[in-house]
């Protein structure tokens, strides 16, 4: 519903002159606010993309946080790695899943679809991925998870279950939330230089609107910050050959 207000609101602002150009983000890989803006030839910067690519946007590289949050994992022995995954409606989710899961081809893990769980963007939603994730018959020793949100909330599940994060398993979030360095232990996570993006989506606006038509298009790399939720694989928290 949220996504068709938007829509709505899109179209009002156009048809009504209210504005001479729009930002926005949340973007899917087929996107009606998109392909309503460039059939009416408008001006709009986006943080993120959709599977054609050809406008002008800002995205994190979410196909790279994949990757490293998910090598780190493994170069800290775990092999048993599994992925709470932001909703697949938008392009990002499918940006982090494909880093995840090249991560693993590269170092030789199969892909086990039993250990990727999509999470809804709520404060519950990480603990039911973790409980999910809890009913296999085996555990994963290790959790990458494509938003903050949904990692807390996993650790928050898992200690009802007495699994104590950074010692029994590893997680590692994506989006460096505020409350990410103030819970104990802190959250290793990915700090997204949104200050900057949000300027340089602004810097392409002012040049849309005078006279510059090619689409400009930044992809930004987000800074691993090492807490304490992640640490090196132990056989007593897995039984992994």
């Amino acid at each position: 519903r949220d996504y068709e207000k938007e829509i709505e609101t899109i179209q009002d602002a156009v048809e009504s002159n209210r504005c001479d150009g729009i930002l926005f983000g949340r973007t899917r890989p087929q996107d009606e606010r998109i392909e309503f803006l460039e059939d009416r030839k408008f001006p709009f910067v986006t943080v993120g993309r959709t599977l054609k690519d050809e406008h002008s946007w800002v995205d994190v590289d979410h196909v790279d946080i994949g990757y490293r949050a998910t090598e780190r994992l493994i170069q800290l022995g775990h092999r048993r790695i599994a992925h709470l995954v932001t909703p697949l409606r938008y392009t990002y989710s499918h940006h982090a899943q494909q880093g995840y899961r090249q991560a693993l081809a590269d170092h030789g893990i199969p892909h086990d679809p039993a250990l990727e769980v999509e999470c809804y963007l709520s404060r519950k939603t990480g603990g039911d991925g973790a409980r999910e994730l809890l009913s296999l018959g085996q555990m994963p020793t290790a959790l990458y998870c494509s938003n903050d949100m949904i990692a807390l909330s996993a650790i928050e599940a898992l200690r009802r279950f007495n699994i104590q994060v950074g010692k029994d398993i590893a997680v590692i979030g994506s989006d460096d939330m505020p409350l990410a360095a103030y819970v104990d232990p802190g959250l290793t996570t990915f700090r997204q230089d949104l200050d900057g993006m949000g300027m340089r989506m602004g810097q392409m606006m002012l040049s849309m609107l005078s006279g510059i038509a090619e689409p400009q298009q930044q992809k930004v790399k987000a800074e691993l910050i090492v807490r304490g939720t992640d640490m090196p694989y132990s056989r007593k928290n897995g039984d992994e050959a």
